[in-house]
């Protein structure tokens, strides 16, 4: 089988990524950015504390079994391959071209449509700080459009001029929030009494409440796995890339956990301001007396916001450029600037679909760009599952042709699967609204047309011949599968 990956070299002259420019605290730094934990401390809390109450951190404490399921399947591949496009290339690695496409077919689309939510997701913040500063004008369509496009064309233009620069520009605007959330926390705990009593006994907490909080709290961090596309650019990928999900999932379930613990009391308290549409960020620092950091506490959360899409622009494209590349998607689209070293048409086209989805829900169809993402949102969570049912099998399927089919690792496998398969049947049940029901059978509608388009074209093409890719440099030999076998902890 011919290298289905992005070429990554040393030299300056070669089309092809920067191998090993990213340090394992840059790449650190870019997953981080890619999760955006400030961010989602309060943001998912709101969510995850208005669905399940007081009961929310009993919700992400029931979310941690799987998530280390996921993780360590996740690990097994990733201690095994270097890759750019993620979970498709993991599964395609290991099992063939024909598993790269089952696998691929919904990650594509996930990924396109990840785009246009990363960039609604920071128009909030930015619109949510330009009325704090009393610019009405942000409530216009265009003027909402049009903020849109100037993040876009900024965060996309990083991630065009190369890796080592987002890494910087991601870790700072990441950091930015930190200080400002922890004075907010702090105040938090010295200013309010937190029911504590309430909240670990949970009083009034229905089981309907949890399970629909916990389901929450899992697809809050569905696509976390992405900055694995960094693979090739990361020093050390076999070692670093495994030490670095394990990490950035510990550390944002801590940061939920204690969210939930801490603000989700405060957020429950204020349900009136929550209804008024006052953003939680400005609940939080006015309940703490801190209202006087509304202003720079929107302000960070927007940064943090920006360098989660600088992360998404970063890791989206080396996995739409790698589909091109494996004939899944024009093959124009994989092509690597010989200037920047990044797939800058990849770039451009995440580009198109971050400003044109918004612009499209805005004027076409007459709907917000919240109303855009709500949309969009769900059909996410439906494409992603896929690819982690997937990795679940090939885990155990690892396993088993490893003769190890009876261990830890085909165990954590087959719970990830049944509880991926409760989540999609919980989903389906559940589903509200007519936007919610049709979104996703439009997402999956596209994801099963790729599919069969991608697999009549394997089928009917000439068999490939494997030769030797004089062409592209390696840049990194793994370890043998005998000694990952042994290396492998499950």
């Amino acid at each position: 089988m011919t290298d289905m990956e992005l070429p990554a070299g040393d030299d300056d002259h070669l089309a092809a990524l920067q191998s090993e420019s990213l340090s394992m605290a840059k790449a650190m730094g870019m997953g981080a950015a890619y999760i955006a934990p400030c961010v989602i401390m309060i943001s998912t809390t709101a969510g995850i504390a208005l669905t399940a109450g007081s009961g929310s951190w009993l919700a992400v404490l029931l979310d941690i079994p799987v998530l280390i399921c996921l993780v360590a399947a996740i690990a097994v591949f990733a201690r095994r391959y270097i890759v750019t496009g993620s979970l498709m290339s993991y599964l395609g690695d290991a099992f063939g071209e024909k598993s790269r496409i089952v696998s691929g077919s919904p990650l594509i689309i996930g990924y396109l449509a990840l785009m246009p939510v990363a960039s609604i997701f920071t128009l909030i913040f930015a619109q949510g700080l330009l009325l704090d500063l009393e610019q009405s004008w942000a409530n216009a369509p265009s003027a909402q459009v049009g903020v849109i496009a100037a993040l876009s064309l900024l965060a996309g233009y990083i991630a065009y001029r190369g890796v080592e620069l987002s890494a910087r520009w991601a870790i700072g605007a990441t950091l930015v929030s930190v200080p400002f959330v922890l004075i907010v926390l702090v105040a938090t705990l010295l200013h309010n009494n937190v029911a504590w009593d309430t909240a670990l006994t949970l009083k009034g907490v229905h089981l309907s409440d949890l399970t629909s909080g916990l389901v929450l709290a899992f697809t809050g961090l569905v696509g976390f796995e992405g900055f694995t596309a960094l693979g090739r650019e990361t020093r050390d990928p076999v070692r670093n890339i495994p030490r670095i999900l394990y990490f950035l999932v510990a550390l944002v379930v801590a940061l939920i956990l204690l969210g939930c613990l801490v603000f989700a009391p405060v957020l429950l308290n204020n349900l009136d301001a929550i209804n008024a549409g006052e953003s939680p960020s400005a609940i939080l620092a006015n309940a703490a007396g801190v209202g006087l950091l509304n202003v720079p506490l929107d302000a960070s959360l927007t940064v943090g916001a920006f360098a989660c899409m600088i992360a998404v622009f970063n890791a989206a494209s080396r996995i739409i450029a790698t589909a091109a590349t494996d004939g899944m998607l024009p093959s124009w689209l994989g092509r690597i600037s010989p200037k920047s070293h990044t797939p800058a048409r990849a770039v451009a086209i995440l580009g198109i679909f971050a400003v044109g989805v918004p612009a499209l829900s805005q004027f076409v169809v007459r709907q917000s760009p919240m109303q855009a993402m709500t949309a969009i949102s769900p059909t996410l969570i439906y494409l992603w599952l896929f690819p982690y049912a997937a990795m679940c099998v090939g885990l155990v399927a690892l396993k088993r042709r490893d003769g190890k089919l009876v261990s830890i690792a085909s165990s954590a496998g087959v719970f990830g699967f049944v509880f991926i398969a409760w989540l999609l049947v919980y989903n389906v049940t559940h589903v509200t609204g007519t936007i919610q029901r049709v979104a996703p059978i439009i997402g999956i509608g596209l994801a099963a047309l790729l599919l069969i388009v991608s697999l009549g074209r394997t089928l009917g093409a000439p068999r490939r011949r494997s030769t030797p890719q004089t062409n592209l440099p390696t840049i990194v030999t793994a370890p043998s599968l005998d000694q990952q076998f042994e290396d492998d902890p499950i």
